[in-house]
This record gives structure tokens, sequence and C-alpha cells, in this order.
């Protein structure tokens, strides 16, 4: 914390991410640093709210976007069974014909079976 008041940032922030104990103040000051660190940082912060049952869904999504994460934001979306959501993401970013999309609407299927949604399933 000295370092910070000296005005060095760079230390905290870097000594933040190396212990991955990254939080929204360190997620603020993070362009003060370098865009390297600030997308290491979204990163680790996104991981650690994936831990976190309670935290938002969208938020991560957000945070993984930021650092041009399409593939692991869809799959999050699925795992928390928001396909609608990883549908549209996945086609808006990869196109309509991309293995992304058909991977989606095929877990969507699944889970759609799996729950006796037959005629949902029928569609994809």
């Amino acid at each position: 914390m000295l370092s910070l008041f000296e005005g060095d940032i760079s230390t905290v922030y870097k000594q933040a991410v190396e212990e991955k104990r990254v939080d929204s103040w360190n997620i603020l000051m993070a362009p003060l640093v370098s865009s390297e660190l600030w997308k290491k940082a979204y990163e680790i912060y996104a991981t650690q709210l994936m831990d976190e049952p309670e935290s938002d869904p969208m938020q991560i999504v957000s945070l993984l976007l930021a650092c041009h994460k399409v593939e692991e934001s869809v799959n999050f979306l699925c795992e928390k069974q928001m396909f609608r959501e990883a549908f549209l993401l996945a086609k808006t970013r990869c196109g309509a014909n991309s293995a992304l999309v058909v991977s989606t609407l095929t877990k969507w299927a699944n889970v759609s079976y799996i729950q006796g949604l037959y005629e949902q399933t029928a569609c994809w």
C-alpha cells in the first residue's frame, strides 16, 4: 500500500494480478498501468466472479467480451443455460453458419430434450 501512496500504481496493480485478488478498484485503475495488465486483470476478475454463485452472468460475459473472448463467453452462457443469449452472441459475433452457433444450438436442443421440451428440440 505504501507504493500506492508514493504514486506507483503499477506495483500495487501487478501484485493484485499476480495474487489473483483483483477487485473493482483494480479494474477501474487498470488503464493507468498498461493495456496488457488491464486485459489480464479483466480475465482474472471474470474467473473470480465465475467461482461466486451469486455473480451476475452478464457482468462476467461483459468482462470476457472486453478481452475479445467470444467463445468463452458463449460457453459460459450455455453453462448457465442462457441459450438465447449465447445463440445471439455467437450469431452476431461469428456469423450464422459458424461452428460456435451450431454447437450452441446443439447444447440447447440437448437440454430441451432432457427437459421434455420436444417441440423446441425439433426446431434445432
